[in-house]
């Protein structure tokens, strides 16, 4: 008998309902509070997408700035005819811009941070 493995990623905020809700929303998921009241999980109908850890002292990550690496971030992949809409949508819910495009040209991939902090990256499927 094979064991189910899965990895999850956790993210810490110091407001985990707000950012559960952001990523629910933005996925299409439902939230679930885990048994140690610490986590809240958002899934789908595949599974879990991510886990959102209460952390009172949570400092936002500083990336994308020069000389800091990326380390961890979640990459959302959309359909390439999507990516404008989807940005519309990130930023309605809460998500901020991290990159500007100042010469008005097509990017493949668009930067955020989510309303803790996190980066993201919006990129075509």
């Amino acid at each position: 008998m094979a064991n189910q493995r899965a990895i999850v990623l956790v993210l810490d905020s110091s407001e985990p309902e707000k950012l559960a809700d952001f990523y629910a929303q933005l996925l299409g998921g439902e939230i679930q509070v885990e048994t140690d009241l610490e986590h809240l999980t958002v899934s789908g109908p595949g599974g879990p997408y991510l886990q959102v850890r209460r952390n009172e002292n949570m400092v936002p990550p500083v990336w994308p700035q020069a000389g800091i690496t990326q380390q961890t971030y979640v990459r959302l992949l959309v359909a390439a005819d999507e990516v404008d809409q989807a940005e519309r949508e990130i930023i309605g819910l809460g998500g901020q811009p991290l990159d500007v495009d100042e010469n008005g040209s097509t990017r493949d991939v668009r930067a955020f941070a989510d309303p803790s902090g996190h980066p993201f990256t919006l990129a075509t499927a």
